[in-house]
């Protein structure tokens, strides 16, 4: 009789279990104290919105109207412990949804708010960008080239491999993959006939996620083993990526379309290249009279050299290159100013740059 009194008992515990499951958790959400419609009543307590899929489209044009199909958030009841997925009827009646202005390019916040608890909320961004070329994006001095370091090929030098360090000056992750390019080339060297400029620019597709205000590194293959400088974390390798430590130019572009014109900061008309967000062009600072480079914004960063990155002097992007940059020589800096400088990645978080 006792195996038999045990099984009783393990199948009345089970459908004990499925009862309460039922109870608490239907189908449509907590069930015993529903409002009108099959939503839980009001003494549940809504304690949170979460964002459980995105919009299909989070990217407009000017004066477009913004849709949000595809968007599906999930409902907190109880202090986390309760949950469902909103329905239609809770767009109706139970949120109120903020949507930004589409008449500026710019990243804006789209707000939902629940209409009982006002406390209640949740956001996610959606970008706008003019259609008509000759505009700069809208993560123009929003993502930033914030540090750019040469090496060299010698394999004499502080700087142990090239690097580009990108800064997110915004609130929110930025999506580079499919979206963003990084396109760089060399310019001339009266000193040196055999250095020409570049036939094109060389283009690199970014991948990944920038997250808000933080970095995202990209880096070539080591030419200077002994180099104080010696980057092991970063978020792409590019092999045979390298910039000359006497001229360089480097654009990012919110396309991935190779560049057709030598300075994308400047065509016909005064108006910048379809899709620019940023340039950097720099000189060998020993070099002033022998280089030269015929790409950046206002005027050259004459900053760099194989011991020399151009670094940011602030966070506010004056569209001078000869202002916006500062040497660090990587050679002789201080510890405390190598560790303040060296270049950072995705991986190290959000941090506030300090000039």
């Amino acid at each position: 009789m006792k195996p038999t009194s045990g099984f009783f008992w393990i199948i009345a515990l089970v459908a004990a279990i499925g009862t309460i499951f039922i109870a608490c958790e239907g189908p449509t959400g907590p069930q015993g104290a529903m409002g009108p419609g099959g939503n839980p009543s009001p003494e549940w307590g809504m304690s949170g919105i979460e964002v459980a899929s995105y919009p299909a489209r989070r990217t407009f044009s000017i004066d477009d109207t913004i849709d949000l199909d595809g968007l599906q958030l999930t409902i907190v009841y109880a202090n986390g412990l309760l949950r469902r997925r909103a329905t239609p009827t809770d767009f109706e009646i139970n949120f109120t949804v903020t949507y930004p202005e589409t008449s500026q390019v710019g990243v804006f916040p789209v707000t939902i708010t629940s209409n009982r608890y006002s406390s209640v909320t949740t956001s996610f961004t959606i970008t706008v960008e003019r259609t008509d070329p000759g505009h700069e994006g809208p993560y123009a001095g929003r993502l930033l080239i914030f540090q750019v370091g040469p090496s060299n090929v010698g394999g004499v030098g502080a700087i142990g491999r090239s690097f580009i360090e990108l800064y997110n000056n915004t609130d929110a992750d930025i999506i580079l993959t499919n979206r963003f390019s990084l396109q760089y080339a060399r310019g001339t060297s009266a000193a040196h006939p055999d250095f020409v400029a570049a036939d094109g620019w060389g283009v690199i597709e970014l991948y990944g996620t920038i997250p808000a205000g933080g970095s995202f590194l990209v880096v070539g293959d080591i030419a200077s083993p002994t180099g104080r400088l010696q980057i092991t974390s970063y978020d792409m390798f590019v092999e045979g990526f390298q910039l000359s430590n006497r001229t360089f130019k480097v654009a990012l572009m919110s396309n991935q379309e190779p560049l057709t014109v030598s300075n994308p900061f400047l065509i016909s008309g005064g108006a910048v290249a379809d899709g620019f967000v940023d340039l950097l062009g720099a000189r060998n600072a020993d070099n002033l009279d022998e280089d030269q480079i015929d790409a950046y914004e206002t005027a050259p960063s004459l900053t760099i050299s194989r011991q020399a990155s151009a670094r940011r002097n602030s966070l506010i992007d004056s569209n001078n290159n000869s202002v916006d940059f500062r040497r660090r020589h990587f050679g002789n800096l201080s510890q405390s100013d190598f560790d303040h400088s060296r270049p950072r990645y995705s991986g190290d978080g959000a941090w506030v740059p300090t000039f």
